[in-house]
């Protein structure tokens, strides 16, 4: 007997129906798997980029400085490393201040404006990390000041090292020091690897990494 050609059985009666019906099941569970996937993406997305500052709860701004792509507990200290340049970290301070603000707390932070004005009115030219200090008079030191100086860079790719330009240091209503670093383009760079001579704080040195690919808030490279 012979063997029916494959154009013979699609020609059968009832087959392409057939075929055609299982093609738009299939592309139907296949549309509902993508619509479950972005909603489940969606509603895993951290807060930053789901909502609007106004809208992040204290919890959340203190979480962005050590459990973020911008912010860290160093590597090798209890101390929270972070990128203070970036949008996100200028954002999360920002509803600090003004929440501050709201409360009655202006005048206790007024000595900070120096160090904002200065980040409003240069955004995007200097890369700014900050840490926490615990004994701000070591900052009255001079041979402190001077290690810090030689201590602290930014090391880029391999062997690079970007060293400070300046500083803000800690004051009594904000214990964070500033310390200001050359911008420089990131094409091709993996990651940004931080260390930090802290004067003032019982372990000085603080290292932190931070990965580039992740440095993104709202589709924009930050840092």
């Amino acid at each position: 007997m012979p063997r029916p050609s494959w154009a013979a059985c699609s020609s059968a009666p009832g087959l392409n129906g057939w075929y055609d019906s299982r093609v738009t099941r299939r592309r139907a569970i296949a549309a509902a798997v993508l619509s479950a996937v972005t909603a489940a993406t969606a509603a895993q997305a951290p807060f930053w980029e789901s909502k609007p500052p106004a809208q992040w709860t204290r919890e959340e701004i203190e979480s962005i400085f050590t459990l973020s792509p911008w912010g860290a507990t160093a590597l090798n200290s209890a101390s929270p490393v972070f990128l203070a340049s970036a949008s996100p970290m200028r954002d999360a301070e920002l509803q600090l201040r003004t929440r501050g603000a709201a409360e009655g707390q202006a005048e206790a932070r007024a000595d900070e404006d120096d160090y904002f004005t200065y980040i409003s009115q240069n955004p995007g030219k200097r890369i700014v990390v900050a840490t926490r200090v615990a004994n701000l008079t070591a900052f009255s030191e001079s041979r402190e000041l001077k290690q810090m100086e030689k201590e602290c860079y930014i090391r880029v790719g391999g062997r690079k090292k970007i060293f400070p330009m300046g500083h803000f240091p800690p004051t009594p209503s904000d214990p964070y020091l500033r310390i200001l670093f050359p911008r420089l383009p990131l094409e091709g760079v993996h990651t940004l690897h931080v260390l930090l001579y802290v004067p003032g704080n019982p372990r000085p040195f603080a290292e932190a990494e931070f990965k580039v690919k992740d440095l993104v808030y709202r589709g924009k490279l930050e840092y």
